[in-house]
């Protein structure tokens, strides 16, 4: 009976510490396949303790320091839906973003916020008006821990959204000669 018992308290004690182990594995590995495509600097302006916008003119001041390969400017934020009681991160992907008048999303999105029998969903600007969006894309389950709630639109259809004046970005994505 006490052989019994110690086997078993082992057993626990160790499936519990594999169990541990290999969480914190994977953890990890998801979290280097995510910052494998994030930005090598971030500039972004602050004010008052605050992330405010960044004039897009910085990135030529930028650009003239030395090591300097490339600066990006990023136009991304959030979008409350107040019937979901949720937020959602829309942005504006640097490398082929939806026609105007188009989004594509994560399934979370879908899961929370269902579309309308042509595939479109409505999103409130920040001047009160009501856009409707076509879904031309839904994110692979393969992304979906990064990208369940996240929306992707054009740069038009993202001021228009926000209110965020021309000439303006979220921030700036720095890339370096000497990583």
């Amino acid at each position: 009976g006490k052989n019994l018992a110690l086997v078993l308290v082992y057993t626990t004690i160790i499936f519990m510490l594999s169990s541990v182990m290999f969480f914190s594995l994977s953890i990890r590995h998801e979290a280097l396949s995510v910052l494998e495509s994030a930005p090598e600097i971030v500039v972004q302006k602050i004010m008052a303790g605050r992330h405010d916008l960044v004039p897009i003119r910085y990135a030529d001041e930028v650009r003239r320091i030395r090591g300097v390969k490339a600066v990006k400017q990023r136009l991304w934020g959030y979008y409350y839906h107040p019937a979901a009681e949720a937020n959602f991160t829309l942005m504006v992907p640097s490398a082929s973003p939806p026609p105007d008048g188009e989004v594509s999303v994560g399934r979370g999105v879908l899961r929370t916020w269902p579309t309308h029998e042509k595939g479109e969903i409505l999103l409130a600007a920040s001047d009160g008006s009501v856009l409707s969006f076509m879904v031309s894309g839904v994110f692979e389950e393969e992304t979906e821990l990064v990208a369940s709630d996240l929306i992707l639109t054009s740069e038009k259809s993202f001021r228009q959204l926000t209110g965020m004046p021309e000439g303006f970005a979220t921030d700036l994505s720095v890339s370096v000669r000497n990583p």
